[in-house]
């Protein structure tokens, strides 16, 4: 069936005749053309002919005495004509149709990209007087003439340009660097111990010290005031300074002695679900928490209109895969998991340095454990603003 065929609509037709031969020689004699011939049985032929010459087929058949039934209908003829039975369907197709026509040609979505001191408002504001605004026709944007504006109006723009895809623009922009640096004004503050400690060492620039070398201080406490006595007034400044302390710190690290590794594919799974929005909706049973024989391989795939526009609507395609697990059992020395230790302690210090350690390795429960502790001299002051004058009563 040819793709003529098709749009003019064609009749599957059945005829029973004494001497079906005769009567197919009959039909192509007099102009019928005959598709997809197909015997059924001795008596009994199957073909297709088109909407226009059925009625002759029927006719030609009762004047010769046969029996010719219709059994079918196929092309593209027959499903616009089931089509129209719908009308709201047909509604909703040419509306379609003319929002395809019309949306590609107007601008929907308005995006501003690389501003960070402007407000988004005021370059948009610049630009809709150039016509660039909401529903307005992409044919008649001059993209020159919009640049040319927002680096006219916007002093503080340095480069600007406009990108049109489709429905969507998008306008990008770089702002001027300023070279002046405003001073900020700090305010009262004062530098306190962030661990229990030994001071060892403590280095004053501003405010007045608190504490002396070798003096055992608790977290929280204040070592260096932003207040400064000078006799007949207090003078409120912000503290400076640097205070070395002895601190010790405690850690336990277990690692086990056997472990659970995959082995072989058991089975594949395709799981499906749609996200809109926030809001995740799963074709699928059992969407939680993996095993340790699972493994998950996710792929998100966004829908987007014509220009590019991304909607927050996609589709999650979710492949578990099962696997088949087998203990083995693992080697860790002595040296390795105290360098680990001593490496996590190093890391969580502000400039620290080892002095002593003690470390005892047990075994437990299928596991090796360290417990250490380790001796760190490092800087031990923060920063802690304050709000107000303290209150030193009144004098008589």
């Amino acid at each position: 069936m040819g793709i003529w065929s098709s749009l003019g609509g064609m009749y599957v037709m059945q005829l029973t005749s004494a001497a079906p031969q005769q009567a197919m020689q009959a039909l192509t004699n007099s102009g019928i053309v005959l598709s997809d011939p197909e015997m059924i049985d001795a008596l009994t032929w199957q073909f297709c002919v088109s909407r226009t010459d059925g009625h002759i087929v029927m006719k030609m058949a009762k004047n010769r005495g046969e029996n010719c039934r219709i059994c079918g209908r196929k092309g593209i003829f027959w499903r616009f004509a089931q089509i129209r039975k719908r009308p709201i369907l047909v509604l909703g197709l040419l509306g379609l149709c003319l929002l395809s026509c019309w949306i590609p040609n107007k601008v929907l979505f308005i995006h501003v990209e690389g501003n960070t001191a402007l407000a988004q408002r005021l370059i948009l504001q610049q630009a809709q007087d150039c016509g660039l605004y909401f529903g307005a026709s992409t044919g008649q944007i001059r993209t020159q003439q919009v640049k040319d504006r927002l680096l006219n109006q916007i002093p503080q723009l340095q480069w600007a340009g406009v990108d049109i895809r489709g429905c969507v623009v998008t306008i990008r922009v770089k702002e001027r660097i300023s070279f002046v640096q405003e001073e900020t004004q700090q305010g009262i503050c004062s530098i306190i111990s962030t661990a229990d400690a030994i001071v060892q060492q403590i280095v004053v620039t501003s405010g007045t010290p608190l504490c002396q070398p070798g003096q055992a201080v608790k977290a929280g406490q204040t070592l260096i005031s932003g207040y400064t006595d000078c006799g007949i007034c207090i003078r409120a400044d912000g503290a400076k300074g640097e205070i070395i302390g002895l601190t010790q710190r405690r850690i336990s690290v277990i690692y086990p002695l056997e472990r659970v590794v995959r082995t072989k594919v058991l089975s594949t799974e395709k799981k499906y679900s749609i996200i809109i929005g926030k809001k995740q909706i799963n074709f699928c049973k059992d969407s939680g928490i993996l095993g340790s024989s699972c493994a998950k391989i996710y792929a998100q795939k966004y829908m987007t209109l014509p220009g590019g526009f991304q909607l927050p609507i996609s589709l999650v395609c979710e492949q578990w895969i099962y696997y088949d697990t087998a203990p083995i059992e693992t080697t860790v020395s002595e040296d390795w998991l105290k360098a680990y230790a001593r490496e996590y302690v190093r890391s969580n210090t502000v400039s620290g340095e080892f002095v002593y350690s003690q470390e005892n390795l047990t075994d437990t429960n299928g596991c090796i454990k360290l417990e250490g502790i380790y001796g760190c001299l490092e800087n031990i002051g923060m920063v802690r603003m304050e709000e107000s004058l303290p209150d030193y009563g009144k004098s008589d």
